[in-house]
């Protein structure tokens, strides 16, 4: 009998950089906690700021949207951007994902959440996400209860 085990300290999610995600047609963000007070250091400077923990799923292209099949998922993804944790922070324990695009604030140099998503990626995005929640209720249907 052989078994796997980890090799590596798994640190956990890849931190979101919403400049690689500025043409994807849609995302998905389910915010799952806020990490509050996290440090950060750039070039020398130390601050502290709130980091937004999501699930993130990606549907970079035309192809994503028609066939309802995310480009990826980025599982435990970090969101550090201050515009976008003010955002992502509303949505935590909500149980409703967050169906946006990220771009740049017209006149400014950050990014922001772009809720006006046209109907038909919107369409396609809960066609995922319908079909995603009930195969996870069929595949735990049977599961045993620990309580």
């Amino acid at each position: 009998m052989s078994c796997t085990f980890a090799t590596q300290k798994n640190s956990g999610g890849a931190f979101f950089k919403p400049g690689d995600h500025s043409a994807d047609l849609a995302l998905m963000i389910e915010p799952k906690n806020v990490l509050e007070n996290q440090r950060n250091e750039y070039q020398g400077d130390v601050t502290f700021r709130d980091v937004v923990v999501a699930d993130i799923t990606v549907f970079r292209n035309s192809q994503n949207i028609e066939t309802q099949s995310p480009f990826e998922v980025i599982r435990d993804g970090k969101i550090d951007k201050t515009a976008l944790v003010s955002e992502a922070r509303e949505h935590v324990g909500t149980g409703v994902p967050m169906l946006v695009t990220v771009g740049k604030k017209p006149g400014k140099n950050y990014y922001v959440f772009n809720f006006d998503v046209p109907a038909d990626r919107v369409t396609a995005v809960a066609g995922y996400y319908t079909n995603r929640e009930a195969a996870l209720a069929e595949a735990t249907a049977n599961a045993p209860s620990f309580d």
